[in-house]
């Protein structure tokens, strides 16, 4: 599923919540749900470190040694794709990955070839791009079917989800006694 929308339409947002409430919903389950978050940390925005990071946490989650440090784009694709594979039925993965557009365009990012074509039912990835972008573009090709548009909130919304956020983390200060 990709999220594509301008800044500032919510889609990190939307995505954050996504994968809080499916952490939330499958507590019960073994299912693995890891999140990624790129441009936010120094370092996220270099497709082999995360592509590399992400591959390493999905074979210690799944059980697996860590996989063979690969040297160039193409072969970390191979070993993301091998990785994904470690998923089950019976132990499905969920991924976020928020602002593919920030990935450096140095080893051809943008292009999204290192995301699978297809995937299991057991596998879920869900991603956040930037509109007028080339990530978008190359989403649009790829992946036309899977595409959600994210419209840019009205700055009344913008308020409102302010409003909440704010008084929420009010009670929680509140609950945790300190004074906001």
């Amino acid at each position: 599923l990709i999220l594509i929308g301008g800044g500032g339409s919510g889609k990190s947002a939307l995505l954050a919540r996504a994968a809080q409430e499916t952490v939330q919903r499958i507590k019960a389950s073994h299912a693995v749900v890891l999140q990624r978050y790129i441009g936010g940390v120094p370092g996220t925005e270099s497709l082999l470190s995360t592509l590399a990071l992400l591959s390493s946490d999905i074979a210690t989650y799944y059980g697996h040694s860590e996989p063979p440090i690969a040297q160039n784009a193409e072969d970390l694709a191979q070993t993301f794709e091998a990785v994904l594979e470690y998923a089950t039925p019976r132990r499905p993965l969920i991924l976020f990955l928020d602002a593919l557009d920030q990935l450096d365009s140095s080893d051809r990012a943008w292009m999204l070839e290192w995301l699978p074509d297809q995937l299991p039912d057991h596998i879920r990835i869900v991603v956040s791009v930037r509109s007028e972008t080339k990530v978008e573009q190359a989403a649009r090709r790829r992946f036309s079917k899977q595409i959600i548009n994210v419209p840019r909130l009205k700055p009344s919304e913008g308020r409102a989800i302010l409003k909440a956020w704010l008084a929420d983390k009010r009670e929680s200060w509140f609950n945790a006694g300190i004074t906001p």
